[in-house]
């Protein structure tokens, strides 16, 4: 799929005529329009090698995928963080991968780099890690790092597709529907964003030896028919959390986001449209994966994740087929351990974020039955 430059543009004057055009607005721009094209660039350049060097990927089968589905803000980066360390069975996506070598090619030219650095005491890591520390690591809503597993929506940056359009430009594009993906985007606009996304992942395992491919990307929610017709071998864990919980949270993440790039006169911009990406998320999981073999998808409670995350893991395994090492079953355990003592950050609550308890009870009935959730009337 090539880049859509038609809908970049869209997205450009859309967000001049929709977003307060600030100080901090311009910068993003500047930045921008710097990064980005050389970020695109370097990638398709990759691609292009890959193409003509490294034609072998192309015949690279993917067994058994593990997609981890669900709202944002469900615990699914805290539940690929604790499969990835099975490095030796999975093979996720770490930031570096996804935004500077998404191509075999720029991978081995990065490892190149990375040799020759050595040989000279490490200067080009120690300005990056130092860059990382500095700016990254100061990002609390969500944990950023260049050698951190990241969400493989990233890739779409690449062809400008999809829902991480709009952390940067956060408009709704005409024919943007991308948040209802098997049921509002065109076919022949499915088949060719599917397309570039198989092939994205058939060179990441070649690179890594054949391992399950492991994506953590909320927005993959939206599309669990069109993952099964390019990869029937797929396997799904649907995380699931409290309404009356998630979506202060998702509030509060989008907000974070939408604020770091603009300003806006709201705290909470855009609300119609998380409710209605929200609302989605949660029930069309429960709309197609009841269709599918138990091997193939496990429902998780974000509450079970929370209180049992070793347990959580083994049950996963157990259900959908996938072996459990010795070796990383202590690893498990450690970072379960570990894990305890994480920081928890402030709690808003619904009331923050202007929603009400009615409004909750109303609109997700269901969910709170079928999970048996507690509803928190008195919240705020």
């Amino acid at each position: 799929m090539p880049f859509n430059f038609q809908s970049f543009w869209y997205d450009v004057f859309s967000s001049l005529r929709h977003v307060p055009v600030t100080g901090k607005r311009l910068r993003f721009f500047v930045w921008f329009f710097l990064l980005f094209p050389v970020i695109v660039l370097n990638g398709w350049f990759g691609f292009l090698i890959d193409n003509i060097f490294y034609r072998r990927y192309m015949k690279q089968k993917i067994e058994k995928p593990l997609f981890i589905i669900g709202n944002f803000r469900s615990g699914s980066t805290f539940l690929q963080r604790m499969i990835a360390l099975d490095e030796e069975q999975f093979a996720g996506m770490k930031s570096w991968e996804i935004y500077t070598a998404p191509s075999i090619a720029m991978r081995k030219c990065w490892h190149g780099l990375s040799t020759v650095d050595n040989w000279f005491g490490r200067p080009l890591k120690k300005a990056l890690f130092g860059w990382e520390k500095k700016v990254l690591k100061t990002i609390d809503k969500h944990p950023v790092g260049v050698m951190e597993y990241e969400e493989d929506e990233g890739l779409f940056l690449f062809i400008w597709a999809g829902i991480i359009r709009w952390f940067f430009y956060p408009y709704r594009n005409n024919d943007d529907n991308y948040h209802f993906f098997d049921t509002r985007v065109s076919n022949w606009r499915k088949r060719r964003f599917m397309k570039f996304y198989s092939r994205c992942i058939r060179r990441h395992v070649y690179y890594r030896g054949g391992r399950h491919y492991l994506s953590k990307n909320p927005t993959s929610t939206s599309k669990i028919r069109s993952i099964l017709e390019w990869m029937p071998d797929a396997r799904f864990v649907y995380l699931v959390r409290n309404p009356y919980d998630l979506l202060p949270s998702n509030f509060d993440f989008f907000g974070f986001v939408w604020h770091y790039f603009s300003d806006f006169p709201t705290a909470y911009p855009y609300s119609e449209l998380l409710l209605e990406m929200t609302r989605h998320f949660y029930e069309y999981p429960l709309q197609v994966l009841g269709n599918l073999p138990d091997s193939q998808y496990h429902i998780v409670r974000f509450d079970d994740l929370v209180r049992d995350p070793a347990g959580t893991v083994r049950d996963i395994y157990s259900k959908l087929g996938y072996d459990l090492s010795p070796a990383y079953v202590e690893r498990l355990e450690n970072e379960a351990l570990r894990s305890r003592s994480h920081k928890q950050h402030r709690k808003i609550t619904i009331r923050d974020i202007g929603i009400s308890p009615g409004y909750i009870r109303r609109h997700y009935r269901d969910i709170l039955r079928r999970f048996h959730f507690r509803e928190k009337t008195r919240q705020g």
